[in-house]
Order: C-alpha cells, then structure tokens, then sequence
C-alpha cells in the first residue's frame, strides 16, 4: 500500500467516523423534537391558550367518552371518563350551535374505547372530566366544573361512604403550555353519597401515589417536593415525604414522628457515627 493509500485511508476514516457522530446526534435531536410533541398532542391546553382561542370564538380540543367503567355492581355504580382530542386546525364556533349539536353531527364509531384497568377499581389514562352515574339513568353528575388533565382514577368503598379518588393537574405549573403528569398533580376527593368534590392541597408539592390501608382505616399519601420551585418535581433529587389524610376533617398529617425521619437521615449522613 503507497502512501496515497494510506493518507485515503485515514481521511476516509476520519470522516466516516464524524458522519456517524453527525448521523447520531440528529437521530437523537428528532427522537428528542418528536416525543414531546406526541406526548403533548392530546394533553389539555393551559388556560392562557383556551383564552386565546376564546377570544376569537373558536376551539381545538374536543371531547372523548368512553366506555362506562363499572364500579360497584351491586349499588349499580358507573363512571365514564372522558379523554380530549385535538383537532387539525381551530374550529370556529357557528352562531347558535351547541357543543351537543357538534357530536351529534358526527359519525359514530371509531376512536371510542374502553380504557385498560390495570385493576378491577384502579384507572390510568388522560381524562379532562368525569361523569357519574347510578344505574347509567337520567341521574348524570359532572365531576370537574373546572379544567383539569386526570390521570388516575380509583373506586375506594369506605365505611362510612364510596369515594372517588383522582390525581391530576388544574395549573400549568411547567409552564410548556399544556397539562400533563410533568405539572404538579393534586389529588381530588369525590364524596359519592354526599356529592361533593374535595381537594386536598399540600403546598409545592405534587402526588406521587397513595394507598388506603383498610385495617387501621388510613389513607397515605406520598408527595415529592418541589424543592427548586421550578413548577416540576425532579424524581432522582428532589425529597418525598409521606402524609395522613383524615376524610372527616380533611386534614394533613404527618404519618411518621420526626425523630425517627431524623435518626434516619442522621445514619444516612453518617452524622451518627456510622459509615
């Protein structure tokens, strides 16, 4: 092999190895670009972007119901959860046309379906309201009277009463324009005998799951701490704690006394003469 050979040789390999890193890093710029814009397409928008839209009689999102979960079949109680689904462009709202009128001109079929439950009375999805129903007659209650992205809804039959529990997120605390599970969740109570709504607010923080353990009658709550006050909580650094909620008088409480959450925290730290 003479010398131009070997100088082709190592120009070829130079560049081929930096056409790789190019090809590489523009593969991951559109697997970064698309998976955002799939993941959002469907979220509910924020407020400032409904009024936008407002403003000019106009919408984008409409409406997707579901099959009707059964929650109890023995009282005979049912939930349809409603999703959302964005239209290719802003419709404009025509004079004297009801939201009703606009489903009713559509075609059935197609797009509606059951949501999997990973348990009998455990439900994930991306839902923007709620509709209960007693033996799915004319009684129809709407959950939400407000905008909300759900993501969790379960059946718990209490003793003194069968509540609803849902998290989800009301604010765009991300600020990204829409609501999704990145935004700081709260969680809501739903009161199916009495018919009443409950928040349970635990301030800078979001839900991060909750449990209800039936033999002591309580039900825990875990929170992560938005400890930056960035709007979002970050899973790998930022703190959780754990907190007990009393339906009677929905309240908050700390669930573990702090001097074992210290003692912990000191073995963790190595403040206690550990290593």
């Amino acid at each position: 092999m003479n010398k131009l050979q070997k100088y082709n040789n190592i120009i070829f390999a130079i560049f081929g190895t930096l056409g790789i890193i190019l090809a590489s890093f523009g593969i991951y710029q559109l697997i970064k670009d698309f998976i955002p814009r799939s993941h959002n397409q469907n979220a509910v928008i924020s407020s400032d972007k409904v009024a936008a839209l407002s403003a000019d009689n106009k919408f984008q999102k409409i409406l997707d119901f579901n099959l009707p979960i059964e929650l109890d079949s023995t009282k005979g109680y049912y939930l349809f959860s409603i999703d959302q689904k964005t239209l290719h462009e802003p419709k404009q709202f025509k004079r004297g046309e009801t939201v009703s009128d606009y489903y009713e001109s559509m075609p059935l079929g197609g797009g509606v379906g059951s949501r999997a439950a990973l348990s009998k009375k455990i439900y994930f999805g991306n839902f923007n309201n709620f509709i209960f129903s007693e033996n799915c007659n004319s009684n129809f209650r709407l959950l939400f009277q407000f905008r909300v992205s759900a993501n969790r809804v379960e059946y718990f039959t209490l003793p003194s009463s069968p509540l609803l529990i849902m998290r989800g997120a009301s604010i765009d605390t991300d600020k990204d324009g829409v609501l999704t599970q990145r935004d700081m969740q709260e969680l809501y109570i739903y009161n199916i005998l009495k018919d009443t709504l409950v928040m349970v607010q635990n301030a800078n923080s979001t839900i991060i799951d909750f449990k209800y353990l039936h033999h002591i009658n309580k039900f825990i709550i875990k929170y992560g701490v938005d400890d930056n006050n960035d709007g979002t909580f970050n899973y790998l650094s930022e703190p959780s704690v754990l907190k007990s909620y009393d339906f009677t008088s929905n309240k908050l409480e700390s669930i573990l006394d702090s001097s074992t959450v210290n003692h912990a925290f000191e073995i963790l730290a190595g403040k206690n003469g550990t290593k």
